[in-house]
C-alpha cells in the first residue's frame, strides 16, 4: 500500500496510543472527508436487515474509526 490518507494515519496513530477504534477518528468540523465510503459496503451488508437504531449504531462505530465528526457519522448512514 502506497498511502492510507492522512485521517487514517492519524486514526492508526490514536489507536497506537490506546484509543478505542469508535474514538481513534477525528470529531472536527473540517475533518470530514469520504474515507468511510470506501469501506462501507461490506456494511450494508450487515446492518440491512437490523432495525434503524442499530443501523445507525453500527454506521457510527465503523464512521468513527476515522471520521468520527456527526456530519459524517449522518452522512454516512443516509448512504448506507
Amino acid at each position: 500500500m502506497f498511502d492510507v490518507g492522512l485521517s487514517t494515519a492519524k486514526a492508526i496513530r490514536n489507536l497506537k496510543a490506546g484509543a478505542a477504534p469508535e474514538n481513534a477518528g477525528c470529531h472536527g468540523i473540517n475533518k470530514n472527508g469520504n474515507g468511510y465510503f470506501m469501506r462501507v459496503a461490506p456494511l450494508v451488508f450487515y446492518i440491512a436487515d437490523k432495525p434503524e437504531a442499530e443501523r445507525f449504531a453500527a454506521t457510527k462505530t465503523v464512521s468513527s474509526i476515522t471520521h468520527a465528526h456527526g456530519g459524517s457519522v449522518a452522512a454516512c448512514f443516509i448512504y448506507s
